[in-house]
């Protein structure tokens, strides 16, 4: 049996990095979505760890990592993501992103293919612009900080949204997502992220990286989705699939923007039998 174990690095520039390590093997690095936390991955550690060495940071502004007060945007994650690799030597992992930890993933592969094995993105905003009404209003001036107030923007009223049925979502989440949403910097790291545009905002720097229809992707990727996403539509999925044919869709029924965690017996082997059929290098 495979123990997660939590480990903390410091990342100059950002400061301490808190993320989660399970199993042997290939590496997988699992990234979040906005205002949450590897408690996003609860039900999947496990799972991918019994043929995987598995890493799931808290991303800065996140969890119990650092909250910097600086503009989360793209080229912050970015960098961040290469100082997080390259200090746990990752040369070529899997990547596997849920919302904008997916975006953020994609980005990195569509910069450095050469540093990414595989991708598996979930529920990924910037393909489309269909956004739950909240998030667009939270992203404007002024409105954002009264919602945050509130608990809407992230882990009180608005996280029912993430599932379809919101009864399935386990009440320690649900506290667990309360608690990282109150810690100092949590909420000006949410907010300026859904301003800034690596958020679910995020049209304009997504919609470059998309711009070459019917190119290949430059590594395998299995796009996985809920069928009844009220965050980020499934039409946007469907959309992405024709516009890079060589990806593989899978679209998880009865479930919403957290497929990974409301299916995820369903969303663990899609997911392992999809690595298993890439050809993912089992030498670790």
């Amino acid at each position: 049996m495979n123990l997660q174990s939590s480990h903390h690095i410091v990342i100059h520039g950002i400061g301490e990095i808190h993320y989660l390590a399970a199993g042997h093997g290939p590496p997988v690095v699992l990234l979040h979505g906005l205002a949450a936390s590897v408690v996003a991955w609860r039900y999947n550690i496990h799972a991918l760890s019994q043929r995987y060495a598995v890493f799931a940071p808290d991303l800065p502004g996140h969890g119990d990592s650092a909250k910097p007060d600086v503009r989360y945007d793209t080229e912050f994650g970015l960098h961040f993501l290469q100082q997080f690799l390259d200090a746990l030597r990752l040369d070529r992992p899997i990547l596997m992103g849920n919302s904008t930890g997916g975006f953020l993933a994609l980005a990195w592969a569509m910069l450095h293919p050469e540093r990414v094995q595989a991708m598996v993105l979930v529920d990924i905003p910037g393909i489309g612009k269909e956004v739950a009404w909240p998030l667009r209003l939270a992203a404007l001036p002024g409105i954002g900080s009264l919602l945050a107030s509130m608990d809407v923007a992230a882990g009180g009223r608005f996280a029912p949204r993430l599932f379809r049925h919101p009864e399935r979502m386990d009440s320690q989440v649900r506290l667990e997502l309360l608690r990282l949403q109150k810690l100092p910097g949590a909420s000006r790291a949410t907010l300026s992220a859904l301003r800034s545009g690596v958020g679910l905002m995020g049209l304009r720097s997504s919609l470059l990286l998309l711009h070459h229809d019917g190119t290949p992707l430059p590594v395998p990727t299995l796009v996985v989705w809920g069928e009844e996403d009220r965050i980020l539509s499934v039409e946007q999925a469907r959309r992405f699939a024709r516009r890079f044919p060589d990806v593989q869709l899978r679209i998880l029924p009865d479930c919403g923007h957290w497929p990974q965690m409301e299916q995820a017996d369903a969303f663990n082997q899609a997911v392992l039998a999809f690595l298993e059929n890439a050809a993912v290098i089992k030498d670790g």
